[in-house]
């Protein structure tokens, strides 16, 4: 899911959610202090990865200033060094949208459009893209994973849990 103001494009898988821990207003405000330095750069999330995930994640690959300079879809372990994942929540600014266009228009596939890592790693080449990290994300593409997401954040004091439908 895509969301657009007059200067800014934020991306969202729908499956992906972020922990109690994770303030989306330091995240935002982090974007606004990067943006005003460098209006073209794109944003997106990096999380902690553990070595048996690897291969089940884009994996990204960053300098000293949290720039990517590397992206490896499902790599294996000994393909990188890195255990930085980067999940689907992207902010790309409409300085730097027409690349989403383009990637698009190159990219017509269903597996290439399905795997938004890949808009990443060329987003990469053509603009700085800054990590900005996270703790911890809840991939809840199953209702085994979502049940889990449901009862974290509940321990965590958020929501009351998930509720059966009657």
């Amino acid at each position: 899911m895509f969301f657009t103001s007059s200067s800014l494009t934020a991306g969202d898988a729908q499956d992906t959610l972020f922990p109690a821990e994770f303030r989306l207003s330091e995240f935002l405000s982090a974007v606004r202090r990067e943006l005003t330095a460098d209006p073209r750069s794109c944003h997106v999330v990096s999380v902690p990865c553990p070595t048996e995930e690897v291969s089940r994640r884009g994996i990204i690959e960053i300098d000293e200033t949290r720039r990517i300079v590397g992206f490896k879809e499902k790599p294996q372990p000994s393909e990188t060094s890195s255990r930085l994942q980067c999940p689907c929540f992207y902010f790309i600014p409409a300085a730097s949208l027409s690349h989403l266009t383009s990637y698009l228009a190159h990219h017509p596939s269903l597996a290439e459009r399905d795997a938004t890592g890949l808009l990443v790693a060329d987003l990469a080449q053509r603009e700085r893209v800054v990590a900005h990290p996270a703790p911890s994300r809840y991939d809840v593409g199953s209702l085994a994973s979502y049940l889990q997401c449901c009862r974290e954040l509940e321990a965590a004091g958020v929501g009351d849990g998930p509720r059966a439908s009657s």
